[in-house]
């Protein structure tokens, strides 16, 4: 199974596909705060889904480009990306209209339609300055979706049971094709499974398709970067976890990642690892604009130099005892993966995982018993890697920021 996203597809074909990228983080917040500003989570500052702020020293994408003289726009497709997480710095617009009852209030929670993202967009488009711009769009549909509040009870009773047990039955259960189990993920019926999920991609790929469209008919196309990547994947009971946030399997943290940029790439597709820390640098390389000192590369570079190919990729992820306490942490996850290996250590208990990638590419066997050595290796460079991040002077969310937020991810089905 697979979407149909021709509109996507035909950006892929004018421009760079790239098979192996790695996101931070596998929730929204801490992972577009790694794309827009090119920095790990220990280095900008959202550490947690709720708390936590954009540190005050980190600057983002807009900031640089409206400072080049660039009109920035942004649309959010729901309140998981609001601008009490700091990352509205540097747009001129920081679209987030969300206001319960309207029509951007979608089913549950304060979200949006594909549709009504594109339109503002869309609006802003033909109304902006004449002078090079900066839009990001973020579309929402192929979340998770919940209709009722009977559903988020039901989800959160699920996340309170013991996340050993449940990850490691569910490793089983999955692997057993079970013909219910497999029918409910492929129904498109229920809002819930990979077949539902597929359907919605085709969605935004439809809008997707309206905004090139306008830049074709604008005689912009030729003339604008594209670039469409995911903050994060989904997990379908994969590893015990039935969506993402929890754990940092391959199933939440690897995402698409395409580019259209130098005509001389076009068609060309990517196979070694990248990261979503990469995008900030890349876009500034290419529009020939100095970047501050930041934990992605350039990828224009890196492509040209074959001697350059060895990155390697940081993620974490924290996940809170249960909805009502969520400043008590259950795991504190951090892991270190190249093309080969992925290491995954747990702060809060010591407990390491190491899988080999190349003969294991689901992460069904933690070989850490039988491979010390190489996970002794790739630790010490992970804990070298983030230094002494937990003295970072992170910028927390006001009283009056924190209630709202919790207010908005528990609409939503996060708390």
């Amino acid at each position: 199974m697979r979407a149909e996203s021709p509109c996507i597809d035909s950006i892929a074909r004018d421009g760079i596909r790239f098979e192996q990228t790695i996101s931070q983080a596998p929730y929204t917040s801490a992972s577009h705060a790694s794309i827009l500003t090119g920095k790990n989570p220990y280095n900008h500052g959202i550490r947690g889904i709720i708390g936590y702020k954009l540190s005050n020293k980190v600057t983002t994408l807009a900031e640089i480009l409206r400072a080049h003289n660039y009109q920035t726009g942004a649309v959010v497709g729901s309140d998981a990306l609001n601008s009490r997480y700091g990352l509205d710095k540097g747009f001129d617009l920081y679209d987030e209209t969300f206001a319960p009852g309207s029509r951007s209030c979608w089913i549950l929670g304060l979200r949006r339609t594909g549709k009504e993202v594109t339109d503002q967009a869309l609006g802003w488009l033909k109304n902006r300055k004449n002078k090079p711009f900066f839009l990001f769009l973020h579309y929402f549909d192929a979340h998770d979706e919940i209709s009722d509040l009977k559903k988020v009870e039901v989800q959160q009773e699920r996340r309170r049971k013991p996340a050993v047990l449940r990850q490691w039955l569910g490793a089983r259960f999955f692997s057993l094709g079970v013909k219910k189990y497999y029918r409910r993920l492929v129904s498109s019926k229920k809002q819930y499974g990979i077949r539902y999920q597929l359907e919605k991609v085709s969605r935004i790929d439809h809008q997707i398709g309206r905004l090139l469209d306008f830049l074709k008919k604008q005689e912009l196309y030729d003339q604008t970067y594209l670039i469409v990547l995911s903050d994060h994947g989904d997990s379908f009971w994969e590893h015990g976890e039935r969506s993402h946030r929890e754990y940092l399997y391959d199933t939440t943290i690897k995402i698409p990642f395409i580019l259209k940029g130098p005509s001389e790439f076009k068609g060309k597709t990517v196979s070694f690892l990248t990261r979503a820390v990469d995008v900030y640098p890349t876009v500034l390389e290419l529009l020939g604009i100095a970047a501050d000192k930041v934990d992605g590369v350039g990828l224009i570079r890196v492509i040209k130099d074959k001697t350059q190919k060895k990155l390697h990729a940081y993620s974490e992820t924290r996940h809170e005892i249960s909805p009502d306490k969520f400043d008590e942490l259950r795991s504190n996850l951090i892991s270190l993966r190249t093309a080969e290996w992925k290491l995954i250590l747990d702060r809060l208990n010591k407990r390491r995982q190491l899988y080999d990638l190349v003969n294991d590419p689901k992460e069904r066997k933690n070989v850490w018993f039988k491979k010390r050595d190489i996970a002794a290796e790739m630790e010490a460079e992970l804990l070298d890697l983030m230094g002494d991040s937990d003295s970072l002077d992170e910028n927390y969310m006001s009283p009056e920021e924190l209630k709202s937020v919790e207010e908005a991810l528990k609409r939503l089905g996060y708390l």
